[in-house]
């Protein structure tokens, strides 16, 4: 269960220890998934996500280094006071900042209605711009020489998705820096290619 209190600046062991992760979408699919892996990793987990989601649902199920925050990734004024959590619960702003949270428009684009658009543009593109801006002056530290941004997407495979995050946000791949991994099954390289291994090989 979470408390109040801030933890101090590391906790001991896993690949991710010390880190401080917001991660948004936490309430299910990807976003839970992250949250949970992280906190196995013992990075101080900030579990984000709409307020009628899960999301504290997830929070509860880790152990003391996570919180749940409400955020609508739309409002500005939800990502300051999710940074703001951050630095009173765990003594420093995120220096990881996984967008999970998304919406996908299952229709054909000349059927997709207006509203469901804009709804995924503004959460996909606005929010995500949003977040970016409300973490970086605390990213920017001299202290936090290794922050990470991760963009999870739920078009592929959840768990591969799920294992990747970890290891973007660690020491494991302080060389990756400004690039972009497609984890799509093969879906890009076309419709022979692109079918999954397993599939083919039925």
């Amino acid at each position: 269960m979470s408390t109040t209190a801030p933890l101090g600046p590391s906790r001991a062991a896993g690949r991710l220890a010390g880190r401080i992760a917001l991660v948004t979408g936490g309430g299910g699919g990807c976003g839970r998934a992250i949250a949970q892996l992280f906190a196995a990793e013992d990075a101080f987990v900030l579990v984000a996500d709409a307020a009628e989601s899960n999301a504290k649902e997830t929070s509860d199920s880790l152990d003391v280094a996570a919180e749940y925050a409400a955020l609508d990734v739309r409002s500005t004024d939800d990502w300051a006071a999710a940074t703001n959590l951050c630095r009173n619960r765990f003594g420093a702003p995120p220096d990881v900042l996984v967008n999970a949270a998304d919406v996908m428009v299952d229709e054909a684009t000349e059927s997709a209605a207006d509203d469901d658009t804009r709804l995924a543009h503004d959460v996909n593109a606005h929010g995500v711009a949003d977040g970016s801006q409300a973490v970086t002056p605390g990213m920017r530290a001299p202290t936090d020489p290794a922050a990470s941004w991760c963009c999870a997407s739920k078009a592929a495979a959840a768990a591969d998705i799920d294992h990747a995050s970890p290891y973007f946000t660690s020491q494991e791949s302080n060389w990756v820096t400004g690039t972009k991994f497609v984890i799509d099954g093969g879906m890009n390289t076309g419709p022979i290619l692109g079918r999954p291994h397993r599939e083919r090989q039925q």
